[in-house]
């Protein structure tokens, strides 16, 4: 499946979730929606929060809201894209918006989607990193759960945009090791 195609699922996706029928749109429009993808940025505090963390930890992540940091001295100072998504999309976006990252992994090259434990491990192996030893940092709980279960430590970031329909308490009863609120600590 193509970072396209998997747009467009998510975006029929989430009109089923809104009642918006197919048939209320137009088919240009529903194209438009998926290509406007293209043009995604990043949060304000993105790019910004990645320098800093990536002076003392390895960086893991995808533009819009995965990244995984690591003490360990080892992997220090190196950072991968980790995105479900087109290569090219990702290469484009990290370019346009000023993510830096050393590398990508992307669903496209994985053949599989987050939460698919296939992507945390092709993480794991790709960093060469054991069951512990690496944290995720998302603003999606779905994405924490399954790299949890992977073995990745957890860092929810809390996003006004993201994860409207769970409340604050649901967040705290993941049991995520970090919480953190939009902007930082």
């Amino acid at each position: 499946m193509s970072g396209l195609e998997v747009y467009n699922v998510t975006l029929k996706q989430t009109m089923e979730k809104f009642g918006v029928s197919e048939q209320e749109w137009s088919d240009d429009v529903i194209h438009d929606l998926i290509k406007s993808w293209e043009t995604a940025s990043t949060w304000n505090d993105t790019a910004p929060g990645l320098r800093l963390l990536r002076k003392k930890f390895i960086l893991y992540g995808d533009l819009l809201g995965t990244t995984i940091v690591s003490p360990n001295n080892r992997l220090h100072e190196f950072s991968l894209g980790l995105t479900n998504g087109s290569t090219i999309f990702t290469i484009n976006t990290n370019r346009r918006t000023g993510m830096e990252f050393d590398g990508i992994i992307n669903s496209d090259v994985v053949g599989a989607y987050k939460p698919n434990p296939k992507m945390y491990q092709t993480a794991m192996k790709a960093l060469g990193a054991g069951e512990g030893e690496i944290a995720i940092v998302a603003a999606h709980a779905y994405d924490l759960e399954a790299a949890k279960k992977c073995g990745f430590k957890t860092i929810y970031i809390r996003r006004a945009t993201e994860d409207m329909d769970i409340d604050d308490a649901a967040i705290a009863a993941k049991e995520f090791d970090l919480v953190i609120n939009e902007g930082g600590l």
